[in-house]
């Protein structure tokens, strides 16, 4: 669930786990005067943005930022469970085992991810720190990361087993179990 507004309304997946992102804090003073005003200066290199400060660096490449982790409950309710930021990664708020048991999946197995390069979300070859966890601690369920073989989302393609190429036609194959976009 990637929404611009935190909405505890959305009740229609109430019995899915559902894990989304919230990009804009709209309790904030400066996001409220920002949807008011609607201004930004396209000279800046850094400004004040809905989800904070906004830096780039000499290349082009945003810097400094983080996004909100949220998981809708059966009841409908939204609730913060980590921060993912681009220089640390995914941080929990608290211990990941357990958090969600009602789910059946084979413990004993690695589940593949798929997607394409998409820095700085998705990476090849991303430079590792000693203490940040494997790929954002992926490794306490056991997921394997890898980029697609012909990098692309996915297209209807009647050459292809499944009729459809990239990372959909992964997961039509059963190549891998779970594709990664970002847009």
């Amino acid at each position: 669930v990637l929404d611009d507004r935190w909405d505890r309304e959305i009740r229609e997946y109430g019995t899915i786990n559902m894990t989304g992102f919230r990009l804009v804090d709209t309790s904030r003073k400066f996001v409220k005067e920002f949807f008011a005003n609607w201004k930004l200066d396209s000279i800046a290199t850094q400004v004040e943005g809905l989800s904070g400060k906004i830096r780039f660096s000499s290349s082009g490449v945003r810097k400094n930022f983080s996004l909100v982790v949220v998981r809708n409950t059966p009841d409908g309710d939204m609730t913060k469970i980590a921060t993912w930021y681009d220089d640390k990664g995914f941080r929990p708020l608290k211990k990941l085992n357990g958090l969600d048991t009602s789910g059946k999946y084979d413990r004993n197995k690695t589940y593949t991810v798929v997607s394409i390069q998409e820095p700085p979300y998705f990476t090849s070859s991303r430079p590792r720190r000693d203490s940040e966890g494997d790929e954002d601690n992926a490794d306490i369920i056991y997921v394997q990361f890898r980029v697609s073989a012909d990098g692309k989302y996915g297209n209807l393609n009647p050459n292809m087993i499944g009729g459809w190429d990239g990372m959909v036609g992964e997961l039509v194959r059963k190549v891998s179990h779970v594709t990664l976009g970002i847009d």
